[in-house]
């Protein structure tokens, strides 16, 4: 086994590990944080790093008997049910949980971007009011 496949295992496990917070596992394996924030994403995407990392996300699924499909039909049951009891706090922190696991989230933040608004559908505008309707919110 070459030297930078053994790396790439040990970047894999500690990204497992550390809640798949990319620049903790580089650190966690030797990197500078300078290097971690801002180059690390080479690593990411490297074709041979993505397939230890999807072997090693198989051998924990089967281990654990937890799968992402569960995890996500969780987290989806424990919003519903804080909806349905008036927990919007709640409600949100499971969506928020919901997209963290898909990784629509980046563990880095820019602040050299500009916010692009993003229009809602009317059914989520519907939705939208109907929650600040029960919290008594009023929404233009």
């Amino acid at each position: 086994m070459a030297i930078a496949e053994i790396k790439l295992k040990a970047i894999a496990a500690e990204y497992l590990i550390n809640g798949l917070n990319k620049v903790k596992a580089l650190t966690s394996v030797g990197y500078k944080q300078y290097y971690a924030e801002r180059q690390g994403k080479q690593i990411f995407n490297n074709v041979q790093f993505k397939a230890i990392l999807s072997q090693m996300q198989a051998k924990n699924e089967l281990k654990s008997d937890i799968t992402k499909e569960k995890v996500l039909r969780d987290l989806e049951n424990q919003r519903i049910l804080a909806e349905l009891k008036g927990d919007i706090s709640s409600a949100i922190s499971a969506s928020v949980w919901q997209g963290k696991h898909l990784s629509m989230f980046s563990d880095n933040f820019n602040t050299n971007t500009v916010p692009v608004p993003v229009p809602l559908s009317d059914e989520a505008r519907s939705r939208l009011k109907q929650i600040a309707a029960q919290a008594s919110i009023k929404i233009a």
